[in-house]
């Protein structure tokens, strides 16, 4: 299975790190060999929501202010105190995004505005130059896209490339789970000892396309942990993400669960 959670990114200085989704449901269809789809594919048909998260690629600070017992603003910041973005919050504890999102360059220029309805896009996503030059305009109804249009640095319209271009293992999500599934080894210790489990690994696909920074995120037992972050360091060959035309790092969670029959 495949999941990822999204919290604020802790990545190598001066790199942009995006953080995703992918439901386990939709990973363990794949391994039963139910499931072709791309990474790409997948989100396409469910459409782009509010669990898709960015960060500037280092560590910073969040800032929560409560409006009444449930709804609130989360103000993140640059290392060097301006501001990075500006999440609303209908529900803060439940993490639904509820308003317009902004995100800053550290000039404080506007870099993007998104409006969300109940975690989903729902209104316009727009992003902007450094200069202020308006990059893209697109346009959601509960999640999905109904218009788009992309502009160059001297505000002429340019061929349109997708918001968000997830990064794809050989051969899919598919892929990705027989590669697993085909490289794990149960290890025998655990195996007499009836050892079961799932381990959480995470790890950063980076911007060329290499799996980086891989660790235990979630352990079940040390022999299941070792043997499942082994696996994971294995899995080589992706094709890069791109957010708004720019090569971005992406992490990714992935459980291995090791059960006996």
């Amino acid at each position: 299975m495949i999941c990822t959670s999204v919290k604020r990114a802790l990545g190598a200085a001066g790199a942009l790190l995006m953080l995703v989704s992918l439901p386990g449901g939709v990973a363990e269809s794949a391994a039963q060999g139910m499931g072709g789809r791309t990474v790409n594919e997948h989100f396409q048909a469910q459409g782009l929501n509010a669990d898709f998260g960015f960060g500037p690629g280092h560590s910073f600070r969040d800032e929560t202010q409560l409006l009444d017992s449930v709804r609130g603003i989360i103000t993140s910041y640059y290392p060097s105190g301006k501001v990075w973005q500006v999440m609303p919050y209908a529900h803060v504890r439940k993490k639904i995004v509820e308003g317009t999102e902004r995100r800053y360059y550290e000039s404080g220029q506007l870099l993007a505005e998104e409006e969300f309805v109940n975690n989903k896009r729902h209104g316009w996503l727009r992003t902007y130059y450094p200069t202020g030059q308006l990059r893209r305009q697109e346009q959601y109804a509960d999640g999905q896209q109904t218009a788009a249009q992309c502009f160059g640095p001297d505000g002429q319209t340019v061929p349109y490339a997708p918001y968000v271009v997830f990064p794809e293992f050989p051969g899919g999500i598919t892929g990705l789970m027989q590669a697993i599934a085909t490289r794990t080894r149960y290890p025998a210790k655990a195996q007499r000892n009836d050892i079961t489990g799932k381990v959480f690994i995470s790890f950063v696909v980076d911007r060329q396309g290499r799996l980086q920074n891989a660790n235990v995120s979630q352990a079940a037992h040390p022999l299941l942990d070792a043997e499942a972050l082994r696996v994971v360091r294995t899995l080589s060959g992706w094709t890069p993400a791109r957010l708004d035309g720019d090569v971005v790092d992406v992490q990714f969670g992935v459980p291995v669960t090791f059960r006996l029959e």
